[in-house]
């Protein structure tokens, strides 16, 4: 999964969806990298 799903991405830019209310909170992606973050 790790190599053909998502290093298969490596360089890629990110497309965020077109409609501002689908994009991700910010709030939630800081949380989530911060939990990232300390389990590493």
């Amino acid at each position: 999964m790790l190599k053909h799903g998502l290093q298969g991405f490596q360089g890629e830019p990110i497309h965020r969806p077109h409609r501002r209310e689908l994009w991700p909170r910010l709030d939630f992606l800081e949380e989530r990298y911060e939990r990232f973050r300390k389990a590493g």
